[in-house]
């Protein structure tokens, strides 16, 4: 008898964690996001034997160490719960946005700072040129890129730049950096 309503407790009790748990938030709950404008942008430096980034303690900086953090403001279009289920929980599928680059241009404000660009294609481990973005699928979650530019500056000086983003949706972002003293 004792061993009966052990036994029930027990399943009661599976029932109710089955239950309680899906309205978890966290695990497994994917999110798609849809991009609205440019938030931020953030200059930082990336630890040339770590690889780490840093914030920008100074207003100069070489330009092999400069990183340029674009963020995205975004809203939650869709949320795709998954059924809770203890013994076979799924693969979570990551959190993504449905837009497709069509151009990435930055510039520098007076003209006198002409680089190609590159942009990180994984968090900031590896880059490749902007220019192979084109038509390809762009989501890093949270939604932001990091930029650097290819090569130095004929000489120190203060810089600005203009980026420009555009989707093939034809949708425009675009936004200034702070002035930067950039070294060769």
């Amino acid at each position: 008898m004792k061993r009966n309503i052990l036994l029930s407790f027990l399943l009661l009790g599976l029932i109710a964690l089955e239950w309680g748990c899906d309205n978890l938030s966290g695990a497994c709950k994917s999110k798609s996001y849809n991009v609205l404008a440019i938030d931020s942008t953030q200059f930082l430096t990336m630890d040339s034997t770590s690889g780490y980034l840093n914030h920008l303690i100074s207003d100069s900086v070489a330009f092999d160490e400069l990183l340029i953090k674009v963020d995205f403001k975004t809203e939650l279009i869709s949320y795709l719960g998954n059924s809770s289920a203890l013994y076979a929980t799924p693969p979570c599928p990551p959190p993504n946005s449905n837009w497709f680059i069509d151009g990435i241009t930055v510039v520098a404000i007076n003209g006198d700072y002409i680089t190609d660009w590159e942009i990180s294609k994984r968090y900031y481990e590896s880059f490749t040129n902007v220019d192979s973005l084109r038509g390809n699928e762009f989501w890093n979650v949270p939604i932001d890129m990091y930029l650097r530019p290819q090569t130095a500056p004929g000489i120190k000086g203060t810089y600005q730049f203009k980026i420009v983003v555009e989707t093939t949706e034809g949708n425009i972002f675009e936004t200034t950096t702070e002035p930067i003293i950039i070294t060769p």
